[in-house]
C-alpha cells in the first residue's frame, strides 16, 4: 500500500532535474553553474577552455559536448596551486567526456566518496604527479579514460579502498607515465578490479603495493621500461589472470610475495609465484 506514494516521490525528483548549458567565458562559468545547480541536474559543458579549478559539492552529471570539427572539446585547465583541477566532494557524481589538466597534486581527486563515475575523460599532464586519484572510496567506476601524457608519476591511483568497498578500473588507456596504474593499501575484503586496460610505454605498467584481494584481469601491457605487472612483498591473495605483458625493459611480471595467484597470463620474462591459487 506504500508503493504508490514512493513512486510519486521518485517521479517528482526525476522531473525536477534540470539540464543546464555551460559555455566558456570570463571568470569561472563552470564553477558558477555547479554552485547554481541542484542535486540531480545535468550540466552540458560546451567546447572551449575553462581556466578554473572546480569543486563538485553536490550530486551532478557533467557532460562535455563536442565542438565542431577543429573546435576541440571542453577543457578544464586548472592552475598548479590548488590541489586538484577537479575535486569531487560529493557522492553520486558522474563526469563524461572532458579534457582535464592542472592541479598541484591530482588532475581529478575522488577522496572518501561513494558512487562516482568517470567515463571517456582525457587527462593531460600539466603539473600534478597523479592523473586520477581514488582514495578511501567505494562504488567508483573509471571506464574508457585516457591518461596518456608524459609526466604523471601515476596515471590512475586506487588507494585505501575500505573493506566492502568496490572500485572498477575498466577499459582505460594508460601510457607515458612513471606508473600506469597503482593499487595500494587495500585490505582483504575490498573489491578492486583492474580489467581490460591498455597499459603501454610506462616505466611500470601496473603496480600492486600492500594490496590484498585485488583482481588484475585481461590487461594488455607493452614496452614498459621497467616492469609490466609488479606485486610487491606486502601484496598477497591477489588474482592476476589472463593478462598479456611483454617487451618490458626489466621483467614482464614480478612477484615479490609468495601468496598471489597468477593464471593464464602471457609473458616472456619473470617467474611469478602461484602459491596463492
Amino acid at each position: 500500500m506504500h508503493l504508490v506514494p514512493l513512486l510519486v516521490v521518485l517521479l517528482a525528483v526525476t522531473a525536477s532535474a534540470a539540464v543546464i548549458d555551460v559555455n566558456p567565458g570570463p571568470g569561472t562559468p563552470l564553477q558558477d553553474a555547479i554552485d547554481g545547480a541542484s542535486p540531480g541536474d545535468v550540466l552540458r559543458v560546451h567546447a572551449g577552455d575553462y581556466a578554473e579549478n572546480i569543486s563538485i559539492d553536490r550530486a551532478l552529471r557533467l557532460r562535455g559536448i563536442d565542438g565542431n570539427v577543429g573546435n576541440g572539446y571542453a577543457h578544464v585547465s586548472g592552475d598548479c596551486v590548488s590541489d586538484s583541477a577537479i575535486a569531487v566532494n560529493a557522492d553520486d557524481v558522474a563526469i563524461t567526456n572532458l579534457k582535464v589538466s592542472g592541479g598541484a597534486l591530482y588532475a581529478i581527486d575522488i577522496t572518501g566518496r561513494d558512487g562516482v563515475r568517470l567515463r571517456a575523460m582525457d587527462i593531460l599532464f600539466g603539473c600534478p604527479p597523479t592523473g586520477i586519484n581514488v582514495f578511501q572510496s567505494t562504488r567508483v567506476r573509471l571506464t574508457g579514460n585516457h591518461v596518456t601524457s608524459s609526466g604523471f608519476q601515476t596515471g590512475i591511483r586506487i588507494g585505501g579502498t575500505p573493506i566492502g568497498g568496490k572500485v572498477l578500473v575498466i577499459g582505460n588507456t594508460l601510457a607515458f607515465n612513471t606508473r600506469g596504474s597503482v593499487v595500494d593499501n587495500s585490505a582483504l575484503g575490498s573489491d578492486v578490479l583492474v580489467r581490460h586496460n591498455n597499459v603501454q610505454q610506462n616505466a611500470d605498467g601496473i603496480f600492486l603495493d600492500n594490496v590484498q584481494g585485488a583482481r588484475v584481469v585481461r590487461n594488455s601491457g607493452f614496452f614498459s621500461s621497467n616492469n609490466g605487472i609488479w606485486a610487491n612483498a606486502t601484496s598477497t591473495k591477489n588474482g592476476i589472470f589472463r593478462n598479456v605483458i611483454n617487451s618490458s625493459g626489466n621483467l614482464d611480471v614480478v612477484d615479490d610475495s609468495n601468496d598471489n595467484c597468477w593464471l593464464g597470463n602471457v609473458f616472456d620474462t619473470g617467474t611469478p609465484n602461484t602459491n596463492g591459487c
